[in-house]
């Protein structure tokens, strides 16, 4: 989603909760923001680097679902003012099951790694389409991956 907009961090994450549910095909986007929002209320998953990670672990799911709404004109933090502004929400849902649990950490650090870039945060939050927003992060997610070097 490019253009994420709302009132405030509830409002803002009722809509990506709204815009993952539709996205992927999900029933229920009333339960799903209800997991989401618990686990936000239990610890922040908005990050110093202007990034929120909204996500929960879901029984019977049987793979990762993720949106990325973007978010031009930002949010202030009103967990921590010193904080910069949220430009991005990755909002995930995860398998329940334990096995599942090291893809779930694997995807928290790629995105990260992925967001951690301000030059990159710039030219996304630029993006006039999502093909091109798909295409930046694909572009930086491959400049990420370390390359053998040839000797």
């Amino acid at each position: 989603m490019l253009n994420l907009e709302g009132t405030s961090k509830e409002d803002l994450l009722r809509k990506a909760t709204d815009f993952l549910a539709e996205s992927n095909g999900l029933k229920d986007p009333q339960q799903l923001f209800t997991l989401i929002w618990d686990r936000e209320q239990s610890a922040s998953t908005f990050l110093p680097m202007g990034v929120a990670v909204p996500h929960a672990r879901v029984v019977g799911l049987d793979e990762i679902k993720l949106a990325i709404c973007l978010m031009p004109k930002g949010l202030d933090n009103s967990d921590d003012p010193t904080l910069p502004q949220t430009h991005v929400i990755c909002i995930f849902i995860s398998p329940a099951r334990e096995t599942e649990f090291s893809a779930h950490l694997k995807l928290l650090s790629q995105i990260a790694a992925l967001f951690e870039d301000g030059e990159f945060m710039d030219k996304l939050l630029k993006a006039k389409t999502q093909d091109e927003a798909f295409h930046l992060m694909q572009q930086r997610e491959r400049s990420l991956i370390p390359t053998a070097n040839a000797t």
